[in-house]
């Protein structure tokens, strides 16, 4: 693998350590999946580089895939938190809430939904 590709599959691993970090010494257990999700990340791009050109076994598009799948998952779990603090903040007097319940079956839906639309 060149010096590119190992620099390029490294970096999710030391995002990861990078975030862990400050979660753990502010016990912040709540977004410990987001370590996780980020080393999955660096799992999804290591298997890219690690693939053999025309592979049978397994198409390097379809970790890139997974990959775009994680980051839309990302992105859901951060929406259901960060746009009420938003609202909050641009709107005085609104008062947005965070709802766990909805954040869960936001959550819960996302895989099933990217699961449903492949081809």
């Amino acid at each position: 693998m060149s010096q590119r590709r190992s620099v390029n599959a490294a970096f999710p691993f030391a995002v990861a350590i990078a975030i862990a970090i400050p979660l753990r010494k502010s016990r912040n257990v709540r977004n410990y999946f987001f370590i996780r999700l980020v080393m999955l990340l660096g799992l999804l791009v290591l298997a890219v580089h690690l693939t053999p050109p025309q592979s049978l076994w397994f198409a390097p598009r379809l970790s890139l895939q997974f990959a775009l799948d994680v980051v839309l998952f990302m992105l859901v779990a951060i929406r259901g938190r960060v746009i009420p603090m938003f609202t909050n903040n641009a709107i005085p007097g609104k008062r947005a809430t965070h709802q766990p319940a909805v954040e869960k079956l936001a959550l819960g839906a996302t895989p099933s939904s990217l699961g449903a639309t492949r081809q």
